[in-house]
Order: structure tokens, then sequence, then C-alpha cells
């Protein structure tokens, strides 16, 4: 079911009939894969049914008060008016249940898979996985990249410390942290969460910087930065002649496992 229903998130209709289908198959299947859709309170679904019965009574009006001549637009405008009725319905009867939903470990595992085709341990906490999909879209950073680069530098091991001191998720070096700590004024000194927040961060300013020197190259040159250090990227220019950083770039950008 979790399958068909990424299938139906990722289909474009070219019809406004079609749109309506997906709406209503993607709403059934949300109804059948999460409890939570259907645990919402009398009110809501009072004011759901009351819209629909609205949306129902405009559409039986349309089709008394107007003559054959004019009752194809009419009918048309009333059912524009209809749709809009029931679309208020299911915001009211799925609001609810999607904000529960949507920072569930499971959910946040499916949304991540479904972005980016890569299945999370679940021993990586929810606070964690929520914190890497909300930084990935503030700071330009593809969220498979993110999680290409937790799964390289620490194999999602919050513990890991590295031989030369780099710590965490993301693999901060201590200096490395302390500096953009204070850059990002964040709070709490060094949480799980602060590391993967100023990791992400890192990622994006080092793309942003690259993007305007060299375009086409912005995320190799990005990661080539992450892993062997600014400096030694912005003195050659370029990729450093380092096999370790050259399979880094390689495993994130273009293997797809």
């Amino acid at each position: 079911m979790k399958f068909i229903y990424s299938k139906l998130l990722m289909w474009v209709p070219r019809t406004l009939f079609g749109r309506l289908i997906q709406k209503m198959l993607i709403k059934l299947a949300e109804w059948f894969i999460y409890p939570e859709f259907r645990r919402v309170s009398i009110t809501k679904l009072k004011k759901a049914i009351k819209f629909v019965i609205i949306g129902f009574i405009i559409y039986q009006l349309s089709l008394f008060l107007t003559d054959f001549k004019e009752s194809r637009e009419k009918v048309k405008l009333y059912y524009y008016l209809l749709t809009e009725q029931r679309d208020k319905a299911l915001e009211i009867y799925f609001a609810e249940a999607m904000d529960s939903v949507r920072n569930t470990p499971e959910y946040m595992r499916f949304q991540i898979y479904n972005e980016t085709g890569i299945e999370v341990p679940k021993k990586l906490p929810a606070r964690i996985m929520r914190v890497m999909i909300d930084e990935c879209e503030r700071n330009e950073v593809p969220l498979k990249i993110a999680i290409k680069v937790m799964r390289t530098e620490s194999r999602f091991d919050s513990s890991a410390v590295s031989p030369v001191g780099a710590f965490g998720y993301m693999q901060l070096m201590p200096a490395t942290f302390s500096s953009l700590y204070k850059k990002h004024k964040l709070e709490g000194g060094r949480t799980t969460t602060n590391n993967v927040i100023l990791g992400i961060r890192m990622l994006g300013d080092l793309y942003k910087k690259w993007k305007e020197k060299k375009p086409d190259k912005a995320w190799e040159l990005a990661l080539a930065s992450y892993n062997a250090g600014p400096g030694i990227v912005d003195s050659l220019g370029g990729v450093p002649p380092y096999k370790e950083t050259q399979n880094y770039i390689q495993k994130i950008l273009h293997s797809e496992d």
C-alpha cells in the first residue's frame, strides 16, 4: 500500500478529472496506511459533513433554477463551487490527523525514502530526521546528499568519533563546530541536534560559495571542502588529488546504493 501511495504522490495528471481522482485515491490510501487519519474529533467531522451537504444543496439548486440553454454553464459554475466545498471538507477532516502523522518516525522515514530512495535505520531519532528535512529545505541542500553525508561520515551513529577528533552524526571537527556555533548563534552546546544543524548549514554555505565560482562543479567542490577542508580546495581551485576525497565525492554524488 505504501508503494502505491508513493506512486500516487509522484503521478502528475494532465486533466482536472485526473487531479480529482488522484486526490481521492491519495486520501483513501492515507486512510488505510495511517490510523491517525481515522481519529478525528466529532466537531471536525460534523463540520466536514456540513460542507459536503452545503455543496450538494448548491448542486441541486443549480439543476432546479437554471433552464435548459443556460444549464450547462451554470452547472459547471456550481460544480466548481461544489469542488471548493469538498476541498474544505477534506481539509478540515484531514488537517488534525496530518499534524500528528507528519512528525512520526514511520512517516518521516517514508518521506525520506520517497525523496531519496534511501532507507534510514530505525535507530535514527524522529527529531533528527525532522531537523534534517527542515534544514535541507532552508539551506538549498538536497536531502539525498545530506543523508549520504551522514551515512558516510558516521553510519548514523551519534557517538562516532574519528581518529583526528571529528565527532557526531556529521563528523565536525571541534574547532569547526565552535566557529559555526558562534556564527549561527545556536544554544545548547555540543548536542546531536546542533551537530546536524551545523553540518547541513556548512554544506549549504560551501555549495553557495562554489555555485558563484564554478556552478557546474559546485557540489563536487563543496563536498571536497567538507571532506578535505576548505583551505586546500581554495588553494587548488579544484578537487584535491586525494584518493579518499575523490572516493568520498563519488560515493555521495554518483553511487546509487
